[in-house]
């Protein structure tokens, strides 16, 4: 009960209206009818977010926020000790994780429409369980979050990673449950979190967890400007409508990769040298 009370009122989470004609929260062609129903299709919620205004929710985001272990990080603080010198970086792993999926979805929404039209060795998965799974995924990538972050995950053996604590509280217990309930596999959300190193992922998770951990990903295109605000500091800034707009699918000899377009080139450089300098003047 005090998750839910939490979510739905300590964290500006509002119903939408009931008219299931709601106008899409995703301005651009990309929200036309033939693409594949997402939460921006037509919210079931919103919740504000202190970076991007409105983030819209569907069903299946409300009941993982509705989950203990997710409300959870509430009191995990996104930059560990770093408060301790820097006063204003209280922000937790909660915020951040919202971040983290609505650029996941900003991010689906660029590559659905660039592949439009391409033949399929060309074209991002349009299945919406195949999206969905990337969204589930992108929402619960630190659910396994120690406190204080990574002060304590450093410490090494026999402290586990947070994504092998992550994929047990997935699979198992209320977030699995509310997983399945909307069609999607736990193992699989897990899967492109916390990679099995047994098996092989399928071609479509794959190139989906590059877009969630790689060199060019939402995760860090959110914690660097949310990082850089909560510490007063001028290093973070990426200009992300540019960037996610030049995402591309490219070919490569290893197959199909996420890549940019020539107009990517600059912004791209300028989210590498910001994780620099974020970790030169504050993370170190």
């Amino acid at each position: 009960r005090a998750s839910r009370r939490a979510t739905s009122a300590g964290n500006g989470a509002t119903p939408a209206a009931a008219d299931s004609a709601a106008p899409s929260l995703w301005a651009g062609p990309a929200a036309a009818p033939a693409e594949p129903e997402l939460p921006d299709t037509a919210p079931s919620g919103t919740i504000r977010d202190s970076l991007y205004d409105l983030i819209p929710l569907g069903p299946l985001e409300h009941d993982l926020l509705a989950t203990a272990a997710f409300g959870r990080l509430q009191g995990v603080k996104q930059l560990g000790f770093v408060y301790r010198v820097w006063p204003g970086a209280t922000h937790t792993r909660f915020e951040h994780s919202l971040g983290v999926y609505y650029l996941m979805l900003r991010g689906l929404r660029a590559l659905l429409a660039t592949t439009r039209g391409s033949d399929a060795a060309h074209q991002i998965s349009r299945d919406p369980t195949d999206l969905r799974t990337a969204l589930a995924a992108a929402l619960l990538h630190d659910i396994g979050h120690y406190p204080f972050s990574h002060a304590i995950e450093e410490l090494g053996y026999p402290i586990e990673p947070h994504e092998r604590v992550g994929r047990r509280i997935i699979e198992q217990g209320a977030v699995a449950a509310a997983l399945e309930r909307h069609g999607l596999s736990p193992q699989r959300v897990a899967d492109v979190i916390d990679p099995p190193r047994d098996r092989a992922l399928p071609p479509t998770d794959t190139l989906l967890m590059r877009l969630l951990s790689g060199p060019l990903d939402v995760d860090k295109l959110d914690y660097l400007p949310r990082d850089a605000r909560g510490c007063n500091v001028p290093y973070g800034g990426v200009d992300l409508t540019r960037l996610l707009g030049s995402i591309r699918l490219l070919d490569t000899p290893q197959g199909p990769r996420l890549g940019v377009s020539s107009k990517g080139i600059s912004p791209l450089n300028s989210l590498l040298h910001a994780r620099q300098e974020m970790f030169d003047n504050v993370y170190w």
